[in-house]
């Protein structure tokens, strides 16, 4: 990580401490949020400035990238903004409310040769990058199968974010993007069919949903996720001569390979100290620092890929 990176945090509640929290060495030269109190608390921690307006913050002298860390219903003007100055983006999941909106980010990020990523972290956790290897090495045969989900129970509060239309609300956006994003990352192609069921909270969001994927060749991937219940939030993958088992996929620590009799091959585990956003920052740095438009790892066409999901699951949810 380059110490003279610098970076604007647009946004600065809790993923923005999340993310400082786990990567200190970041130059924070500046931040802005709509509240001023919360603006100046995170300026207390990371040294930065904080300034009235998103431009303002965008536009101070050392400023390299920047990082949006609102509201979903929010993210689509920030990185507009920045784009139009000229500043790389990292913008937190999900990349926008749909693919309407996150079309006019793509083409603006492309037109004009600046960076642009979704913030999905967990494509870039040595765990993730260890089960890609095993399914493209043949550990497991063929790919058939997967089982992803994501369940939190959070206190129920309209107002929140979690269950707050008007800031984009709802379990598929906040968390269906995770096993959504694993199952596009394991399959690597569009699905054929998607079905899903869901349910409804008096605020009118999702608050549980299953969603089943089906891809060319037979395959399959069946996720959910859920605000009113914890879950495991595992992954299992399921091949012809064997399977992988992903604890807390979306922040996993470890993965364990498994032979089709059940019997442990491998056990991969990452000893690091940190959460994971460590690696995501470590990579778009580096990316913009070598002139890189878009990240292999986490390409702009997978974030419209899984948006484009999400978008179907949404008409469904409408019938």
């Amino acid at each position: 990580m380059s110490m003279r990176f610098g970076w604007c945090f647009i946004g600065t509640g809790n993923i923005a401490h999340k993310v400082f929290k786990d990567t200190p060495e970041m130059n924070v030269v500046s931040v802005f949020s709509r509240s001023l109190q919360k603006a100046q608390a995170f300026a207390s921690l990371t040294g930065a400035m904080t300034f009235e307006s998103a431009e303002a913050a965008m536009t101070t002298p050392g400023v390299d990238a920047v990082y949006i860390c609102t509201p979903h219903n929010t993210h689509t003007d920030y990185a507009q903004l920045a784009l139009r100055l000229g500043k790389p983006v990292l913008c937190e999941k999900p990349f926008a409310l749909s693919t309407a909106e996150a079309t006019p980010m793509v083409a603006a990020a492309r037109n004009s040769n600046v960076y642009l990523m979704e913030a999905m972290w967990t494509r870039f956790n040595p765990v993730s990058l260890k089960v890609q290897e095993w399914i493209d090495h043949g550990r497991i045969g063929t790919l058939h199968y997967a089982e992803i989900g994501f369940g939190i129970q959070p206190p129920y509060d309209p107002s929140n974010r979690f269950f707050n239309p008007e800031l984009g609300g709802g379990s598929l956006l906040d968390l269906a993007v995770y096993p959504i994003t694993y199952a596009q990352m394991l399959f690597r192609s569009i699905p054929d069919r998607i079905t899903s069921e869901v349910t409804f909270a008096d605020t009118g969001v999702d608050d549980k949903n299953v969603i089943i994927l089906k891809y060319p060749g037979n395959r399959i991937a069946t996720l959910y996720s859920g605000l009113r219940f914890k879950s495991q939030q595992l992954a299992v993958i399921y091949g012809s001569s064997g399977w992988i088992n992903v604890p807390v996929f979306w922040g996993a620590r470890s993965a364990n390979l498994y032979d089709s009799n059940g019997s442990l091959i491998e056990t991969f585990t990452r000893t690091d100290p940190c959460i994971g956003w460590k690696y995501e920052i470590e990579s778009f740095e580096k990316d913009v620092l070598e002139g890189k438009r878009e990240s292999e790892i986490m390409p702009l066409q997978a974030s419209l890929d899984v948006l484009a999901i999400m978008d179907t699951v949404h008409a469904q949810m409408a019938r």
